[in-house]
């Protein structure tokens, strides 16, 4: 009987000895080995997938950064004019929801800039009026965030044949 014991209880340390604590987390209902080292890799998988996000988006921001300094390149170059409200007078009104806008035309008489603005909303841009405090009111055809955006909409109303000579970007910042 001893000997039966003292095999039983050898055996029980082997078995301990050799299952681990993987054998005790599994009666305790906590996770074993296997259960950690996968959600160590799930973790480090969303460690990558939020570093490969976040270059992206730096990449993103960078190339926008390019593009944007590049269009002002070619505004320059091409003199067209990119003026800030402020020297014009300022603005009537706390803030413009866009940051570009492109002005076809300036006006002391409201109504002078209405019917300007209906004419280029007829010809499909829609239009509308920016009061300053220097008593003009500019007839605002496109607005945008996006200074590339707005460049491209400069190109495409300059190959207009009912575009004005003397067109320009209202830069609100």
């Amino acid at each position: 009987m001893f000997k039966t014991c003292k095999i039983l209880i050898l055996a029980a340390v082997v078995a301990m000895l050799a299952t681990g604590c993987d054998f005790f987390r599994k009666i305790a209902g906590r996770p074993t080995s296997e259960d950690i080292a996968a959600k160590v890799e799930r973790i480090r998988a969303e460690a990558r997938a939020l570093e490969a996000a976040r270059l992206d988006s730096l990449r993103k921001a960078e190339k926008h950064r390019a593009d944007s300094i590049a269009v002002m390149d070619s505004i320059r170059k091409e003199g067209q004019r990119s003026l800030p409200p402020e020297r014009l007078g300022g603005l009537t009104v706390a803030n413009l929801p866009a940051r570009y806008y492109l002005v076809v035309g300036a006006f002391v008489d409201m109504g002078n800039a209405e019917r300007y603005s209906d004419y280029f909303s007829e010809q499909g841009y829609p239009a509308e009026i920016i009061a300053f405090r220097n008593g003009y009111n500019v007839v605002a055809v496109g607005k945008t965030n996006d200074i590339t955006e707005i460049y491209a909409s400069l190109q495409k109303l300059k190959r207009q044949d009912f575009c004005p000579s003397n067109v320009w970007i209202l830069t609100n910042e």
